[in-house]
């Protein structure tokens, strides 16, 4: 209820909480009467005190409005109270003049008379009217400081989420130059080892990969199915890299190509794979890359089998493609996803990564 002017829906609100108060006024007041045996239709009992929460009603949004803009604080209060008892006052004495002017329309009496009423019938009754004031003023404030309060819990999300956003940012701008040393680092070996055309092709690759990479710059999602096609490309570098040495799977269930997962998820995983599990082997590795629902839940895993992470180099989630995959996940959905790695009862590693399952809207 912030100024004068109300929405519809917040005058709805308003006139009903008053109503509310002057049903309880009006039942009070005659109640009173009738134990001191003074016999008042209950209809004349209500239509006065409706007059009361009816003008009240209409002088609540300004009574909040003076409340933001005369706030009682420790700076003012000198001379903010006193301005307040006098708005009390006033407003005391304008629903008293209101209240009696619709009495006289409403009854049909003669204006004649109606200063003379005003100066002989305004009792001390009329000071619960400042009192009145004050409860509105305090239920004023306390709206402002709720709206405060929620305005700083919005603020205080939006900036968790920017700085979430910010920080993944720079986890994933960490993958590119240690995938872009690794491969080089490949393509040199080829020159040195005389394998001009496949440099040549392993850089043609790249390029195409890195291009991929830079039309997602700045995407924290993207659809599994843009993810798949990206770790294909990579795997075509690393085949490349072991030719002969390294065979690859995917199983992915066609209803989880849609879902939304951090882009870059899947390929630190798979390097993990290759740079630990076959750098050193001369025999024939497997890959294999899962995907599908479980629930309201996205498992992706990638399987080897490899020496497994207790026989190959350390794999206590130190690494920049495990740490940096747990840190952002972590970041991205706060709490709402794991990482988690174990060596397979058959020989090899599994990595598990479980996600909330949310499809590209």
């Amino acid at each position: 209820m912030q100024g004068v002017f109300l929405r519809a829906s917040s005058w709805i609100v308003l006139f009903g909480i008053w109503a509310v108060i002057g049903a309880l006024l009006s039942a009070e007041l005659y109640l009173t009467l009738r134990s001191v045996d003074v016999s008042v239709p209950f209809g004349s009992v209500a239509f006065g005190q409706a007059m009361r929460v009816f003008f009240w009603a209409l002088l609540t949004p300004a009574v909040f409005a003076l409340q933001r803009r005369l706030p009682i604080a420790r700076e003012t209060w000198w001379w903010a109270i006193p301005l307040h008892l006098a708005f009390g006052v006033l407003a005391m004495v304008l629903i008293y003049l209101a209240r009696l002017f619709v009495a006289f329309a409403y009854y049909d009496e003669s204006l004649a008379g109606f200063w003379s009423r005003v100066t002989s019938e305004f009792y001390g009754r009329n000071l619960v009217d400042v009192a009145i004031y004050w409860t509105v003023f305090g239920a004023g404030y306390t709206v402002a400081v709720s709206e405060r309060f929620r305005a700083a819990e919005v603020r205080a999300a939006r900036l968790e989420k920017d700085l979430a956003q910010a920080e993944t940012k720079a986890l994933k701008a960490q993958l590119h130059p240690h995938f872009l040393f690794n491969t080089l680092n490949t393509v040199s070996s080829l020159v040195r080892e005389g394998q001009s055309r496949e440099a040549v092709s392993l850089v043609a690759r790249l390029a195409s990969l890195l291009r991929l990479a830079l039309e997602t710059t700045g995407q924290q999602e993207v659809p599994l199915r843009q993810e798949i096609d990206f770790l294909r490309r990579y795997l075509e570098i690393q085949q490349l890299r072991f030719p002969d040495r390294l065979r690859t799977e995917f199983r992915t269930d066609p209803v989880v190509l849609e879902a939304r997962v951090p882009h870059l998820v899947l390929q630190p995983l798979v390097e993990n794979s290759v740079v630990h599990g076959f750098s050193r082997r001369v025999d024939v590795g497997h890959i294999v890359v899962e995907a599908v629902r479980v629930g309201d839940r996205l498992r992706l895993r990638v399987l080897d089998d490899g020496p497994g992470f207790a026989r190959a180099a350390p794999s206590d989630g130190t690494g920049i493609g495990l740490a940096n995959t747990r840190e952002r996940l972590s970041r991205l959905y706060f709490g709402d996803a794991s990482l988690s790695w174990r060596d397979r009862p058959e020989g090899g590693a599994e990595v598990l990564v479980d996600l909330p399952f949310r499809t590209v809207t």
